[in-house]
């Protein structure tokens, strides 16, 4: 369930009470090194016991690779296989939240789990094996919760390897702000369903053929203002781009997101075939592509987002 209910600070967050009932993601890293950042709250009535607890599982091709439990008041480590591989005790607190960060480097003789709750290292493995398939990195991720009766909520969640010369370690405490169109932008080349171009997606939850805009001609963009940043002062360590999109007739089609700073396009992400349903095409910029240095809060809330027909 994604909801305003089981938000952390701002936004949507998700509930889980049940491990049959995951929220899966799959990533593109095949570093060694996978690091996870997120908000948890326990809404328990009842103790988390292990096989019915809420879990963190870090994932290569679908196979575990390692997963975190909670487990009573209890943070676990645990293989691929199950084997416990350490304890942080009496860690956890029912009904507030937390914030966890994990970095695994995944290696069958030196492999190494790191785990920070609330800022402080809570446990540290080294020398293990956190290798359990044929490749050593970790591809993915599925969050779970134990039963109806001790269901768990998630929110503000990063994740980053050990590659690049940004974002390549724990974060810290991370919140994730969404950003809603507002207005209209530079470019209005796409035909609305009604009303302005901009008015058309900024709900928060997409809804399909409802309001929509819409163009056949390939290099057509659209762009929009969005609604800004409210004095955060703290570091950014990135923005991501989220447009949905369908087809509504045969042949191929492909989008590609990009960003307008300082009166500039920045195409963004890559070009992404369209499919026949919706489905929604995400991509990150780390550092402001007009400058290559670190995005400041002046420049999020100057910029436009937009989309662009590639073909």
């Amino acid at each position: 369930n994604v909801s305003s209910s089981y938000k952390r600070l701002v936004g949507q967050g998700v509930r889980s009470q049940s491990s049959t009932y995951r929220l899966i993601k799959a990533t593109t890293n095949t570093n060694a090194t996978y690091i996870l950042g997120i908000a948890f709250y326990i809404n328990s009535t009842g103790a988390l016991v292990y096989g019915a607890d809420a879990q963190i599982a870090f994932l290569e091709n679908g196979t575990y690779q390692i997963k975190v439990h909670f487990v009573g008041n209890d943070i676990q480590v645990r293989n691929g296989a199950g084997t416990l591989l350490g304890t942080a005790t009496n860690a956890l607190i029912y009904k507030t939240w937390h914030y966890l960060q994990v970095k695994i480097l995944v290696d069958d003789t030196v492999g190494t789990v790191d785990v920070i709750l609330d800022g402080s290292n809570v446990l540290s493995l080294s020398g293990i094996d956190t290798k359990a398939t044929s490749n050593a990195y970790i591809d993915g991720f599925w969050l779970a919760g134990g039963c109806s009766v001790r269901e768990i909520w998630y929110d503000d969640l990063y994740t980053c390897s050990g590659a690049g010369s940004v974002n390549n370690d724990f974060l810290g405490d991370c919140r994730i702000d969404t950003l809603y169109p507002d207005g209209a932008g530079n470019y209005s080349q796409w035909t609305p369903s009604a009303g302005s171009n901009y008015e058309n997606v900024d709900e928060a939850q997409m809804d399909a053929d409802t309001t929509y805009n819409s163009t056949g001609t390939a290099s057509n963009r659209d762009s929009y203002t969005l609604d800004g940043l409210s004095a955060i002062g703290s570091t950014i360590h990135g923005i991501q781009t989220v447009t949905t999109v369908s087809k509504d007739d045969a042949g191929a089609r492909t989008v590609r997101p990009f960003l307008r700073v300082s009166s500039t396009d920045y195409d963004t992400g890559s070009a992404t075939p369209i499919p026949d349903s919706y489905t929604s095409v995400l991509a990150i910029d780390e550092t402001n592509p007009d400058d290559s240095a670190a995005w400041e809060e002046a420049d999020v809330n100057a910029l436009e987002s937009g989309i662009k027909l590639v073909s």
